[in-house]
C-alpha cells in the first residue's frame, strides 16, 4: 500500500518541493523528513536535488525510470528558458538528437549532476 503523502501528490504532478508540503498535509517537519526518507528507501520518491524529488510510479522498474529532461531542468532552475539548441529540438525544428540539455538562467549556477533515474 502507498502513502498517503505520495498518493496525494501523485494526483497533481510528478515532482514535489518539499517546502511545500508542511503546509499541504499539516504535519510537523521532523515527521515529514522520517516520511521521505522511508518513502526513497523503498523506492517510491527519486531526489532529484535538496528539497526537490519526483515520483516513481508503481509499475516502474527499478533505476529505469526517469522523468522527462525538461521538467527536471526546469525544476532544478527557477526561472528558467530551455534554450539554444534544446529549443529547437523540443519545436521540432532540429532534427539533431540532443544529448545536453541547455538552459538559459539569470544568474550563473553550478550543479553537481545527480543520476535521476529512480
Amino acid at each position: 500500500m502507498r502513502n498517503i503523502i505520495i498518493d496525494e501528490l501523485a494526483k497533481n504532478r510528478n515532482i514535489f518541493i518539499v517546502k511545500e508540503l508542511p503546509r499541504t498535509f499539516n504535519i510537523q517537519k521532523n515527521v515529514l523528513w522520517a516520511t521521505l526518507s522511508r518513502l526513497e528507501k523503498r523506492g517510491w520518491i527519486k531526489r532529484i536535488e535538496k528539497g526537490k524529488y519526483m515520483i516513481i510510479p508503481p509499475g516502474a522498474e527499478k533505476g529505469k525510470y526517469t522523468l522527462n529532461e525538461f521538467v527536471i531542468g526546469a525544476l532544478l532552475v527557477n526561472p528558467c528558458c530551455i534554450s539554444y539548441w534544446c529549443g529547437l529540438y523540443y519545436y521540432g525544428l532540429l532534427e539533431l538528437l540532443i544529448t545536453i540539455l541547455e538552459i538559459l538562467v539569470k544568474k550563473k549556477q553550478i550543479y553537481n549532476y545527480p543520476n535521476l533515474k529512480g
